[in-house]
């Protein structure tokens, strides 16, 4: 997804801590299926979910998005 629709809705922190939060679940995955999930989660933008989610909680809540949150998206 376009880094500017990620900016216009002002999520450039979340989508920080999601990668983060994607890079040491690969990291400690089994090397068996660690390339696969590489390819499939660090080859193209899988971002429609998380900011689907994160603005439904924006558009009830104020404040920032929870961790377990950002994981869960």
């Amino acid at each position: 997804m376009s880094g500017n629709v990620v900016s216009e809705l002002g999520f450039e922190s979340e989508i920080r801590q999601l990668n983060l939060e994607i890079a040491g679940w690969i990291e400690r995955a089994d090397d068996e299926i660690r390339h696969l999930l590489q390819w499939q989660f660090e080859g193209g933008s899988k971002y429609f979910r998380p900011l689907t989610i994160w603005s439904c909680y924006r558009a009830i809540y104020r404040g920032s998005i929870p961790p377990a949150l950002i994981r869960s998206a």
